[in-house]
């Protein structure tokens, strides 16, 4: 099995952990030899969050886009295979370049991936993604990616403004504003950071040297990234246990599903549901400690939090038999309130995971509202020498404040709606 990206070519090793986990892999997806495959390696920006996960993405003849991770069975080297965070995206997507090309943090996904062996039959299907990838360089589609990252920012912020009486909460909001800032700034100066979502730290020292700014120090004492992650594991497990209590399990054609939940949504849910994938988390959370970056541990692992929360909120829209759009990473309603009043144990422990013991004032927001406020600000200066049309575009986005009007989730395209479940392996 070969990949390429580019001119350059490669061979996963006979019998290597990466090839078997692969081809146990494609034995098990229908129409396989159909489909289009890419494998972004740990080594392709970002690192993965455990070094036994390898991504792949398989664009394939389905008509829905579902992420979920696979477990494949055997040794290898006296260790099990890895463990395989799967994306497959429906190969009628390819057909339209400006689609993934505008897709958010998928575009960079893809951007950063390598793709494996491409017989005859899916000669198209990689012309296509090349297509793709070649528009995704284009000023219209940074610039329609730059908007929807500036609006995550300023969406992420008003959510920050309405939780000020969950501390926890609040500040995770910001967190997630922060890294859509990250966001912006690098996707407007030509850089991918397909998991800046989850993975934000990592991203800090590239961005300190376009911004010419400090970030990791503000940052981690702002959001509290300095405390230790150990301590997040009890929690984060007592939320899976009451997940497993309270929370049926679902598959993604269960019939408890209303009809307007997306398939996406439900595979969301399914995915978080599984307890092997919080131990996956942790398992990469203590291996970032281990190697020294325990805030970019702290970062992940708030993340997760807020996605088990998320599995408790969707089960009870679907016995409320909700009727409206979802989205993973966008709440449909307040979070806390919510949690309070079908789920308060659940936000026990978020708020242990979140570390927010008292509530926030409005003041004791300003920090963080300061930082993001100076964060923009250089990353207007350093858009205005690099792209001034993306520069004009930001400086005419609408203000990041926290008392604007609670807005509707956006709702981008299906293909970016999918990557905002947030998993950033």
């Amino acid at each position: 099995m070969q990949a390429h990206v580019g001119s350059e070519l490669y061979r996963l090793p006979e019998n290597s952990p990466a090839r078997l986990a692969c081809d146990w892999l494609m034995g098990q997806i229908g129409d396989a030899a159909q489909a289009l495959r890419l494998l972004r390696p740990p080594d392709a920006g970002v690192a993965a969050p455990a070094g036994d996960t390898l991504e792949l993405l398989v664009f394939d003849h389905g008509t829905n886009a579902r992420q979920q991770r696979c477990w494949p069975p055997g040794m290898a080297d006296g260790k099990r295979l890895p463990s395989l965070d799967l994306t497959r995206l429906p190969a009628a997507w390819l057909a339209e370049p400006g689609r993934l090309a505008c897709a958010d943090l998928l575009t960079h996904r893809m951007a950063q991936a390598v793709l494996l062996d491409a017989p005859p039959v899916q000669a198209l299907l990689a012309r296509q993604l090349a297509a793709s990838l070649e528009y995704a360089h284009a000023p219209a589609a940074r610039a329609a990616r730059c908007a929807s990252f500036a609006e995550g920012a300023r969406f992420a912020v008003v959510q920050a403004g309405a939780s000020q009486a969950f501390p926890g909460l609040a500040r995770l909001w910001f967190q997630k504003a922060h890294a859509a800032a990250l966001a912006l700034l690098l996707d407007g100066c030509g850089r991918w950071c397909p998991a800046v979502d989850t993975q934000a730290p990592a991203c800090w020292p590239e961005a300190e040297a376009l911004l010419g700014m400090a970030l990791a120090e503000d940052w981690t004492s702002a959001l509290g990234l300095d405390g230790d992650p150990a301590r997040l594991a009890t929690p984060l497990r007592r939320m899976q246990m009451l997940l497993l209590r309270d929370c049926l399990r679902m598959t993604p054609d269960d019939a408890r599903w209303p009809a307007s939940v997306s398939t996406s949504i439900r595979w969301a849910y399914a995915y978080w549901h599984d307890p092997r994938e919080l131990e996956t988390r942790l398992v990469a959370a203590q291996l970032l400690a281990n190697a020294g970056q325990p805030a970019q541990a702290v970062f992940q692992l708030r993340e997760v939090g807020f996605a088990l929360a998320r599995v408790a909120m969707l089960r009870q829209r679907a016995r409320e038999r909700w009727s409206q759009p979802l989205q993973f990473d966008q709440p449909e309603c307040d979070v806390a309130q919510d949690l309070f009043k079908h789920h308060p144990d659940m936000l026990d422990e978020l708020q242990q995971v979140l570390d927010g013991p008292s509530a926030l004032s409005g003041g004791s927001l300003a920090p963080m509202l300061n930082l993001l406020a100076r964060q923009r600000e250089a990353t207007q200066a350093v858009l205005t020498s690099h792209d001034p049309a993306l520069a004009a575009g930001l400086a005419a986005a609408p203000d990041w404040a926290l008392d604007a009007p609670l807005p509707d989730p956006p709702m981008p395209s299906p293909a970016s709606a999918f990557v905002g479940i947030g998993l950033g392996a």
